[in-house]
């Protein structure tokens, strides 16, 4: 069971599912964090070890946003999703 397996059957966000089980679940209800933590303490779910590896490496703070030069040699989906225009 994925973080995506657990947002899909309680209709939650994958960000809403990541945040209340890295404790970062103050913002949503009591109701909210009990279902999450129930759902994810059923056999089948693993944390994914690759972003825990990951984010022991980097910390919980979100790695710097590349500058709008390298951002211009990306790929043109990478370049929308982040608000900079065409070359």
């Amino acid at each position: 069971m994925t973080l995506k397996d657990i947002a899909r059957e309680l209709n939650l966000s994958v960000n809403t599912i990541s945040d209340v089980l890295n404790g970062g679940d103050q913002r949503y209800s009591a109701a909210t964090r009990q279902r999450v933590h129930e759902t994810a303490a059923r056999p089948g779910y693993r944390p994914n070890r690759q972003t825990q590896l990951l984010l022991s490496l980097i910390g919980k703070k979100s790695p710097p946003i590349p500058s709008e030069g390298l951002l211009l040699s990306c790929t043109p989906h990478l370049r929308e999703s982040c608000g900079v225009p065409p070359p």
